[in-house]
């Protein structure tokens, strides 16, 4: 008795039916893989921020720990500019490891970095309409010209700019097109779903009168003591 031919079309009906029962497999070995399992953000959570200058690697970037507390209501910053080891050594392509480094020699968890150059902050102030600081407004140029003039003495301009970015955006939203934002987010390094970023600062500016702390960037103890304990 002569073998009947398979048909191609059935052929390529079980090939996709196989290939759809693998990926629901793969999908529920994913959920179910220890670590990633749904549940409540870490409390306290905290972004680490280092705004920088690829242009010029040479120029002082700004570290901020950004520290937010959903269980006592509070948003605290912790700014220091990053000396020139750190900056060498972390500065650029690093990100991942600044941010391993950098949790080690405070003691404290940090779950998320941002790498912001100076010009996509620039960008999206401009974006969301200008930026108020003390009563005072601030164009993007502005704003990089107010951070860069604190030099040393002044690392917490940088997180005053952001928590104003923050309420300027919830208040305002940012005015960009597509285009625009799949260019800026080429430049920026972060572990933070980009679609996100907007969502997480209008998030922060929630938070009433948040706190900024200046510090020295080779005090690392007096960081961690500005910082609240990790939850256990």
């Amino acid at each position: 008795m002569k073998k009947k031919a398979t048909s191609p079309y059935r052929l390529v009906y079980w090939l996709g039916a196989g290939l759809a029962l693998l990926l629901i497999g793969v999908l529920v070995l994913i959920k179910l893989a220890p670590g990633k399992q749904g549940g409540p953000p870490p409390d306290p959570e905290r972004t680490l921020i280092w705004l920088h200058d690829p242009a010029d690697p040479a120029a002082p970037a700004q570290v901020i720990i950004l520290e937010e507390s959903r269980s006592q209501d509070r948003l605290a910053a912790v700014s220091f500019t990053a000396s020139a080891d750190l900056q060498k050594t972390y500065g650029g392509s690093h990100s991942a490891k600044a941010q391993q480094q950098l949790a080690a020699r405070v003691n404290r968890q940090i779950h998320h970095r941002v790498f912001l150059p100076y010009s996509v902050v620039s960008t999206l102030v401009d974006a969301a309409q200008g930026i108020a600081i003390g009563g005072r407004n601030f164009t993007g140029a502005e704003a990089i010209a107010y951070i860069k003039g604190g030099g040393d003495m002044a690392p917490d301009r940088g997180a005053r700019v952001l928590l104003g970015l923050a309420q300027a955006v919830a208040g305002h939203g940012i005015d960009m097109t597509a285009s625009d934002g799949f260019r800026l987010a080429r430049q920026v390094d972060t572990d933070i779903d980009l679609t996100a970023i907007p969502d997480r600062l209008t998030r922060w500016s929630r938070y009433g009168n948040p706190t900024v702390r200046s510090m020295s960037g080779q005090d690392f103890a007096a960081v961690q003591r500005a910082l609240a304990e990790d939850s256990k």
